[in-house]
């Protein structure tokens, strides 16, 4: 895969998450059964096509993953192995709202969104993962570091979660995450012919 091409995946990726997360809330499984039922039943429509651009975003950032480094190897495997949990956590987070969607509130609702919120655990345990791959992967401090912060605040997001708890700047690391990712694709968007090893993207000049 080419430069530009897994720069345009960063950017699909990126586009595909806002379009899925802003122009819709989802209830949580804390409310009321009825008031998880009407929610699905007057929003059907907007439900589905946020959770199918949320779909879209998983190839691209599997595709991403795939061109930021080229050269076959450990860093390589284990870039991809996080996007992959990322991809998992965003189907395990999606089909059940998709089955509510649906059914329009009908069935097991506290069930499916209890489910969905479990699949957002496992994808911010994507999320830290893939933030210390990329911080593994290039030679740039400023983009090592802002790795490093998605690492840690995805895992504690997702530690938290999986414990039933709860974290006040938690809607922090899903943009921390969207930011790293473009920070990582954008220079690729500036490169010509077949990508180069994602370790020298945003390296300093030899002097």
């Amino acid at each position: 895969m080419s430069a530009r091409a897994t720069g345009w995946c960063a950017v699909a990726f990126v586009v595909f998450v806002v379009i899925s997360s802003a122009l819709v809330s989802l209830p949580a499984s804390s409310s009321a059964p009825a008031a998880i039922a009407a929610f699905y039943d007057g929003h059907s429509g907007v439900v589905l096509a946020t959770q199918f651009a949320g779909l879209l975003a998983v190839p691209a950032l599997l595709a991403f993953a795939v061109g930021y480094e080229p050269t076959p190897g450990p860093r390589r495997r284990f870039l991809l192995a996080a996007a992959t949990v990322v991809a998992v956590g965003q189907l395990v987070t999606a089909v059940p709202v998709v089955l509510l969607a649906v059914s329009r509130g009908a069935g097991d609702t506290v069930g499916l969104t209890e489910l969905s919120e479990l699949g957002d655990d496992v994808l911010f345990g994507g999320v830290a993962l893939t933030g210390v791959a990329i911080a593994l992967l290039t030679s740039a401090n400023w983009l090592r570091i802002l790795a490093g912060a998605v690492a840690v605040t995805g895992t504690v997001r997702c530690v938290t979660g999986a414990l039933g708890g709860h974290v006040p700047w938690e809607g922090v690391v899903p943009i921390a995450f969207l930011v790293l990712v473009l920070a990582a694709g954008l220079p690729l968007l500036r490169r010509d012919g077949r990508s180069v090893p994602a370790r020298r993207i945003g390296a300093r000049p030899a002097r």
